[in-house]
């Protein structure tokens, strides 16, 4: 279980790095920026493929599927 937390927290970090770098685009119009966005978009998607492996998610099955739909429920509201 403590594993699965820790692959949520580390999406958890990589989903704030990559709204800071939108931010940054936005106010400075840097389209140079958007390249960097798309690349770590797509670092953000395989790690969470990874996790929902680990984890089982895309099944249901396991004790980290409701925590993890959890944190990243918070996540999306937040």
């Amino acid at each position: 279980m403590q594993d699965c937390v820790k692959e949520v927290r580390d999406l958890e970090s990589s989903y704030e790095d990559i709204n800071a770098l939108i931010e940054l685009t936005e106010e400075e119009e840097d389209r140079e920026m958007i390249k960097e966005i798309q690349r770590e978009i797509a670092k953000f998607e395989k790690e969470f493929e990874d996790v929902q492996k680990i984890t089982h998610c895309s099944t249901g099955c396991g004790g980290c599927h409701d925590k993890i739909m959890a944190i990243i429920s918070d996540l999306m509201s937040s």
